[in-house]
């Protein structure tokens, strides 16, 4: 019995783990062909015994082998079965190492998938300015399931929207003109309120979130500033699809990674807002979700609704940016308009649990 043949993964110009996954498959087929070369084997044997006995065409011969014959024949099966069962037992080993192997990869790959869906939307809790070591309220608006460090994330977004000096003007901000969040002015304010190193932008000292504020020993990482709908994009599918994601259980303290973030579109509309749209009149107004709705009211009565909220998804063209309107409305606004700006943190969720930790 001949070995099968396979292609070499390294000749393949696959990566390190798909050239494994393809390897395991190949030894999953190499199975499948030894077992039918053994099957081909056995039914050989049993053609070989028809033909002793005579019974192909289902008569006997008329002269009936001797009992050496059939010992001989007998012994010749026996020694078959032995090397087939033995064959057998090696490639049920094999079969097992490889769909094992296998299982733990695409486990690995549904867990990936898991962890990377959006939120699920909450009726929050509220952190006071007092528990947060902020000078204005939190409050919860999704929460992401136990991650493999058995950690809970709570998505949180500040009440009050930054305050950059004195005179109430010094609380508005255009988005810019680059129509990419990681070159917009709200996203260094958000910079410059949240980190202390020398590097990080100019905010207001007494305005800044303070070094030993709680809200950083329970602040993580997360992808808001690498989701899809945070720079330039060509539709209104990745804005839509925007969702950032925690990861990093070990609190974030002062990364320049974009930890703390303007929400996206897509997260204002399903968990902060009363209604959504996006491109005017050719894409019509839709009504947010009950918890999406409810959760806005709670938080817009947290502050007085100065003007639009800045998002960190950009429009459709260099002109537009997303926000959130004073009545709730998720949309596109003129970059050059002036609007507020409230932080958002993914943090653990044992913040809201003792206020001494």
């Amino acid at each position: 019995m001949s070995l099968p043949k396979f292609e070499d993964p390294t000749t393949t110009g696959l990566n390190p783990t798909d050239a494994i996954q393809f390897t395991l498959i190949q030894m999953l087929a190499s199975v499948a062909m030894q077992e039918l070369s053994l099957s081909h084997i056995l039914n050989t044997q049993g053609e070989n015994m028809q033909a002793i006995l005579g019974t192909d065409e289902g008569e006997l011969l008329e002269n009936a082998p001797g009992f050496h014959d059939l010992f001989e024949a007998n012994q010749a099966v026996q020694d078959t079965l032995k090397s087939v069962s033995q064959s057998q037992m090696f490639l049920m080993g094999k079969m097992s190492t490889a769909s094992t192997t296998i299982g733990g990869f695409f486990a690995r790959r549904r867990s990936i998938r898991a962890d990377s869906r959006s939120s699920t939307p909450v009726f929050g809790r509220v952190l006071p300015y007092s528990q947060a070591g902020d000078t204005s309220d939190w409050m919860e608006i999704a929460r992401h399931s136990k991650d493999s460090a058995g950690c809970d994330y709570s998505l949180i977004i500040r009440q009050q929207p930054l305050d950059m000096g004195e005179a109430s003007s010094n609380y508005l901000t255009e988005y810019g003109l680059s129509n990419n969040y990681l070159g917009s002015l709200p996203y260094n304010t958000i910079k410059g309120w949240f980190l202390t190193a020398p590097t990080a932008p100019a905010f207001p000292e007494g305005k800044k979130l303070a070094p030993g504020a709680r809200l950083r020993r329970f602040t993580v990482e997360n992808s808001a500033s690498s989701a899809i709908g945070s720079g330039p994009i060509a539709d209104d599918k990745g804005v839509r699809d925007g969702f950032s994601v925690p990861f990093n259980a070990n609190n974030a303290g002062d990364v320049d990674t974009g930890v703390a973030f303007a929400l996206s579109y897509g997260e204002a509309a399903k968990y902060l807002s009363t209604s959504r749209s996006f491109q005017g009149d050719s894409d019509p107004i839709q009504r947010s979700g009950k918890v999406a709705n409810s959760g806005f009211n709670r938080w817009i009565g947290g502050y007085a609704a100065w003007n639009l909220s800045w998002l960190r998804s950009p429009g459709n063209d260099l002109s537009n940016a997303c926000s959130l309107g004073v009545g709730g409305q998720v949309y596109q606004s003129d970059v050059t308009d002036d609007g507020v700006v409230h932080p958002a943190l993914w943090v653990r969720s044992s913040i809201f649990e003792n206020d001494q930790t």
